[in-house]
């Protein structure tokens, strides 16, 4: 535990919340504090302590190459780590004894946090099965009525033009991945694998969707698709990111881009014209599906600036 975390730490305040005495207070928020940032420290969640603990606002020094650290708060690979902070331990020793604090070995914290990895990533796994037809599934009445003919028309494009579609696909997949790329490395300076396949492949499954949907069917994919990401970092990394806020971010950035898109396929289609031979009627024609792809890309692009914009936090880091 940092210093500063233990400096915060309001006994009296929290004692006359709960009608303890001071010291069983300080002894509480110490014990849920460490736990919310230590892997391997034992004892049972204390809700009420833990609700007053997240009253602590502000950020903490990096310790070595672990990146910044936050009040009473730390993503799985800083509380996996025993030796963060660790050199503060002896001006701690005090504090630590009063309140039964026991540091963890390393073993012990690795072992606790492996064990708790674990667990999110069996599930993200199950979510990553099921992402795409459970999120279409669940959503696709609603967006189906909202967006009169929305599937039929995406499935009769797709079986007219499967080209069209696979290349839609694909880019989708690829400006989503590294969109999020970008923004992770913006944010924090590094990537999570995982973070980014989950990307690549919502957007490889809303953008055939989005061709058809307009501004406002896009605005609607767009928060879905915000949703099933920030929950499946939920799940595998431990973020705390509100489905409230992903949903708001999705649905501003999906039309955004929806607009954007359209925009540069109408500037695009001077250049490279959906009925390329003027003589012939268009009905008898393949029509190019140059401009339409650029527009796909340029608009899946600028929705992917709502990469860096972080949902708001449920619990803050």
């Amino acid at each position: 535990m940092h210093p500063d975390e233990q400096k915060w730490i309001k006994a009296k305040a929290f004692a006359k919340q709960q009608g303890i005495s001071e010291s069983d207070a300080e002894m509480r928020l110490a014990q849920q504090g460490f736990r919310q940032v230590q892997a391997g420290v034992g004892g049972e969640e204390d809700a009420g302590a833990r609700a007053f603990l997240s009253q602590a606002h502000g950020m903490l020094p990096a310790d070595g190459a672990s990146g910044p650290g936050y009040m009473f708060y730390t993503p799985p690979s800083q509380k996996n780590d025993a030796r963060m902070y660790s050199k503060a331990l002896g001006d701690s020793a005090a504090f630590y004894y009063t309140n039964g604090l026991r540091q963890p070995g390393a073993i012990q914290a690795a072992t606790a946090g492996a064990m708790s990895d674990a667990e999110r990533k069996k599930l993200a796994g199950a979510v990553v099965n099921v992402v795409g037809g459970s999120a279409l599934l669940a959503t696709g009445p609603a967006i189906a009525a909202t967006v009169p003919g929305l599937v039929t028309s995406t499935v009769t494009a797709c079986t007219i033009n499967p080209t069209a579609c696979t290349s839609a696909a694909g880019i989708g997949g690829i400006v989503s991945g590294s969109m999020d790329m970008a923004g992770q490395l913006f944010l924090t300076g590094n990537i999570r694998p995982g973070q980014t396949a989950m990307a690549t492949v919502s957007g490889a499954i809303f953008t055939p969707l989005g061709m058809n949907a307009g501004a406002y069917g896009n605005a609607v994919l767009g928060s879905v698709n915000s949703i099933a990401n920030a929950q499946f970092q939920n799940i595998l990394y431990g973020d705390t990111n509100s489905l409230f806020g992903a949903a708001i971010i999705g649905y501003g950035f999906g039309s955004f881009g929806a607009n954007v898109g359209s925009l540069t396929q109408k500037s695009a289609t001077s250049i490279f014209p959906i009925h390329v031979n003027s003589r012939v009627p268009a009905l008898l024609q393949k029509p190019s599906t140059t401009a339409p792809l650029i527009g796909v890309g340029v608009g899946n692009a600028a929705q992917g600036f709502g990469s860096p914009v972080t949902p708001f936090q449920n619990q803050k880091k």
